[in-house]
């Protein structure tokens, strides 16, 4: 039974998001360590494209907007371990003076598992056939993303911050 002071302490907690550093979370599958869902929308807005024909020249405004809806997830394993990221969605969308179009991105519906190297650097493929051409961009940019340095290489203390390259 629990006492009516500590009520009020795991309620706070609860909807302060308070977490122990070194908790974990089991997931359905006992092997999976970290799973995220993660949603990202960049976007290049009121871009200009100037078109000079024989007799005139057209100017445009273009916005781009592209959305991922990602499933990451990192399974350990005695080889440094492996990423698996399924591209849920991957959308852009082209505005030309108002004028939207919608189309698939590279990696829509996709799914990439990376590797790590004798080095620890990630290293992406496609599970159902080689990467060639703007999927290979694509792939070596989200390498790109996973080897960076998010973290300091030492115990942080709660609310702590700190700098880093992206």
């Amino acid at each position: 039974m629990m006492s009516r002071n500590a009520f009020p302490l795991l309620f706070a907690g609860l909807f302060l998001g308070s977490v122990h550093a070194e908790e974990s979370v089991m997931l359905a599958n006992p092997d999976e360590k970290l799973a995220l869902k993660i949603e990202a929308t960049t976007g290049t807005k009121g871009g200009t494209v100037t078109r000079s024909g024989a007799t005139a020249s057209l100017t445009q405004k273009v916005d781009i907007t592209r959305t991922r809806i990602v499933e990451r997830t990192l399974k350990p394993g005695a080889a440094g371990g492996e990423v698996t990221c399924r591209f849920l969605q991957d959308r852009i969308v082209t505005a030309v003076d108002g004028k939207s179009e919608t189309s698939a991105g590279p990696l829509d519906r996709k799914v990439a598992t990376a590797l790590r190297d004798s080095d620890g650097r990630w290293t992406f493929t496609l599970g159902d056939k080689p990467a060639t051409g703007n999927v290979a961009q694509q792939l070596e940019e989200l390498a790109g993303f996973e080897n960076r340095k998010w973290l300091p290489g030492r115990k942080v203390a709660a609310g702590e911050t700190w700098n880093f390259t992206p």
